[in-house]
């Protein structure tokens, strides 16, 4: 499987399973990227086939760590989760698909406003982000404000403190999104 370092790097992250008693497993962690052991741990099973612990332990989880490369951070500790992705049988299985949760590095490419005042940006590793938001005032007297000119208006005792809040929601007005 794919794993990234702090910054970003891609690993190929290859696990072996050797059985070594009834029951009980040794599993090998190799980070064949930077050619380092990413960790060996024991698993031990039910007589049903399902997963008991790792190390002696009740935990259903693996930790590893990758070497950075190219200046990321000397140990990277990945969490696996193997509950209920396990089973030991005598039957031939594969490994499936696994899932990650990490994405390779991107630089920004655009972002977006919505009508709500949402601000995502798209980013060249194809990920999308909520970047901010943009919020609307209300005042219970807005003829009190006070202008400071280029557009610009703050607060006074006539005004009235302001109420923020999301565009379209209440008494707020509207945002429109320049598309």
């Amino acid at each position: 499987m794919t794993v990234y370092d702090s910054q970003g790097n891609d690993h190929t992250l290859d696990i072996y399973y050797v059985k070594t008693a009834d029951n009980e497993w040794t599993v090998h962690a190799m980070d064949s990227t930077t050619g380092t052991s990413a960790g060996d741990f024991t698993m031990s099973f039910n007589s049903d086939g399902s997963l008991v612990g790792i190390n002696g332990t009740a935990d259903t989880s693996i930790n590893l760590t990758i070497n950075g490369s190219n200046g990321a951070a000397a140990a990277q500790p990945i969490t696996l989760s193997m509950l209920g992705s396990l089973q030991q049988n005598t039957v031939t299985t594969s490994f499936g698909n696994p899932t990650q949760d990490g994405y390779a590095p991107g630089d920004p490419t655009r972002y977006a406003i919505n009508d709500d005042g949402t601000i995502t940006g798209t980013y060249s590793n194809q990920q999308t982000q909520l970047l901010g938001q943009i919020v609307l005032a209300s005042f219970s007297n807005p003829e009190g404000l006070q202008s400071e000119g280029d557009n610009v208006w703050s607060a006074t005792s006539s005004s009235g403190q302001a109420a923020v809040g999301i565009a379209g929601i209440g008494t707020y007005g509207s945002l429109t999104a320049d598309r």
